[in-house]
């Protein structure tokens, strides 16, 4: 039997990687200057334009889209889709607060299980669904 933890935790940590693309919040409430740059975050995300203006500025984002298109492969447009919508959802359990948003990111690099039971039922569908896909284009691509 195959053991597919380590493969989850990979996928996982592309995820985190996603988050490590796109700088977030700036304050504890999202005022309208806030809602701003978590939107722009949100759309260096998902945005592949925008995406391409932040990896051309840094390094460290474009050393994150190669590990990500390396293990997601074709899928990794989707893997971006997730990440946005989960960031998302962390801006709202941190209310805005970029330090509580870190808190959030530092747990999840050490629980990914425990982090993706936090995602809600859309967020966790599509984590499955690209899993499955990710996991049969790596077994055709075998040997």
């Amino acid at each position: 039997m195959v053991n597919a933890k380590p493969k989850f935790l990979t996928f996982w940590t592309l995820i985190i990687f996603c988050f490590g693309m796109a700088n977030s919040v700036q304050a504890k409430d999202l005022t309208a200057e806030q809602e701003n740059a978590l939107k722009g975050a949100i759309e260096e995300l998902t945005n592949p334009t925008k995406r391409a203006e932040n990896l051309k500025n840094d390094p460290k984002a474009a050393e994150s889209d190669k590990i990500l298109k390396e293990v997601g492969g074709e899928f990794s447009e989707e893997i971006y889709q997730l990440a946005g919508k989960v960031m998302e959802t962390i801006a709202a359990q941190a209310q805005g607060d970029p330090k509580k948003m870190q808190e959030i990111l530092d747990r999840a690099k050490k629980d990914p299980a425990g982090f993706a039971k936090t995602f809600t039922p859309e967020e966790q569908k599509l984590l499955k669904d690209i899993g499955q896909k990710v996991e049969k284009s790596k077994k055709k691509s075998l040997p």
